[in-house]
């Protein structure tokens, strides 16, 4: 179950009308007083999130997200990346950030030592392999593959082994990139990772690999966060209903490429 909590502030003026609360229809989202965040996330998925080749900036769909998020909640946020994903929700219940936005899916399982905002986007876990590849189009598939990679920690991991993959066949990797390089060059059967992320490398490496089959999986992307801080869940859940409500989530979707491979829940 999710956290949720709603600050309800009525203020007076002299025409005797109220500005509405925030949390309610019309009003900004309720703000963090200037609180500066550090924002961790794992710069190796683009288009999510990744390292802009001329400044070597964090960007990509999340890093706007939560600048955008920031700007609405009347704060400022400074993004550290994250050398590893499947460290990444334990060094954030140590206070090492105060939020991770990386792709980062609500399960149960992360809900016990995490809290997360509303859910804003929508994907499956899919499988990639060599454009000339004739034997895998299926999860069942996988288990006959020699060679399937998926990044540590993931949902990818877990659904592969779900699939059959045992774990002298699974191979584990902290930078995807170099998973989708060693598949293109024949060193892997298969990848196993989020849509939005394996899309984008399929439509980067000139035709020599491809999305294959329906998406394996349902799930939701959200916002991490420690558990027992109500004032931010608030601040993060109005922000990110408002940016949806104006257009704004549609925008990002359309800027990074994601239409047809994500959907805003």
């Amino acid at each position: 179950m999710r956290i949720a909590a709603f600050l309800v502030v009525l203020w007076g003026c002299s025409g005797g009308e109220t500005t509405p609360a925030p949390g309610s229809p019309g009003a900004p989202p309720p703000d963090v007083h200037g609180r500066p965040l550090v924002v961790g996330s794992d710069t190796t998925y683009p288009p999510m999130e990744f390292l802009a080749p001329d400044t070597h900036a964090p960007t990509g769909f999340d890093i706007d997200l939560v600048n955008e998020v920031a700007k609405r909640t009347g704060t400022t946020v400074t993004v550290q990346v994250i050398p590893d994903f499947g460290t990444a929700l334990t060094d954030l219940a140590a206070k090492k950030y105060d939020l991770v936005v990386s792709s980062v899916t609500i399960t149960p399982a992360r809900e016990e030592t995490v809290a997360f905002s509303d859910p804003y986007l929508e994907v499956g876990q899919v499988i990639t392999v060599k454009a000339d590849n004739t034997t895998i189009g299926h999860a069942t598939d996988l288990a006959a593959a020699a060679a399937v990679a998926v990044q540590g920690g993931t949902t990818g991991e877990s659904e592969a082994t779900k699939d059959g993959v045992t774990a002298d066949h699974l191979k584990t990797y902290t930078d995807l990139q170099l998973a989708f390089a060693d598949l293109a060059a024949g060193k892997l059967d298969a990848v196993v990772t989020d849509g939005p992320a394996s899309a984008h490398a399929a439509s980067e490496s000139a035709g020599a690999i491809k999305v294959v089959g329906r998406p394996l999986t349902h799930e939701q992307y959200g916002i991490a966060m420690q558990q027992g801080d109500p004032e931010l869940l608030a601040a993060v859940n109005g922000a990110l209903a408002d940016m949806k409500k104006d257009g704004t989530m549609d925008k990002l979707v359309t800027k990074y490429g994601l239409d047809g491979v994500a959907l805003l829940p």
